[in-house]
């Protein structure tokens, strides 16, 4: 496969690929991310091996990573549901003394699980980019971040302003 007819393939095949990968993932960045992770592997992948039947190996191929994103995803939404919970109390009047808490919550963890909620928080990086950034495992990444808002949320539900009248 040449530079050109990679190219021709892209343009003709990217729009119905996004199409159907979105119609897995259910949103347009994700679906995005998916195509260009596909395309990126076929170009890795072919010089290795031909492939005879291009449109049906894409299909599969997009099937799978967008499967795969799910799963990934699937393992994240308890830490999304938690950092949800974390953040839901910081949507009243007393903001600036919820943000104070939260702040005064996250320097009270562990020193490794401090600097990554940080990163996190802070930074906005994801979990491969702090792994990247420390040099260690996503899963540990993953782990850190589970540990630390478990932590998070026994202490902000203790002492967030809203249940400030419980301890009166």
């Amino acid at each position: 496969m040449t530079e050109d007819s990679f190219q021709r393939y892209y343009l003709q095949y990217y729009k119905p690929l996004v199409a159907y990968a979105f119609s897995i993932v259910k949103e347009q960045a994700i679906a995005e991310d998916v195509i260009q992770q596909v395309f990126k592997k076929l170009w890795e992948i072919h010089t290795k091996r031909p492939i005879q039947k291009l449109y049906p190996y894409l299909i599969t191929a997009v099937k799978h990573e967008a499967l795969k994103h799910i799963k990934e995803r699937g393992k994240t939404i308890m830490i999304s549901d938690t950092e949800r919970t974390l953040t839901s109390s910081f949507d009243n009047d007393d903001s600036s003394d919820s943000y104070h808490l939260l702040i005064k919550a996250i320097h009270s963890l562990p020193p490794k699980c401090k600097e990554i909620m940080l990163l996190k928080m802070q930074d906005g990086l994801t979990h491969q980019e702090i792994a990247d950034y420390l040099q260690i495992s996503k899963k540990t990444i993953e782990n850190q971040v589970s540990i630390a808002h478990k932590k998070l949320r026994v202490v902000l539900t203790a002492k967030s302003p809203a249940n400030k009248h419980n301890y009166e």
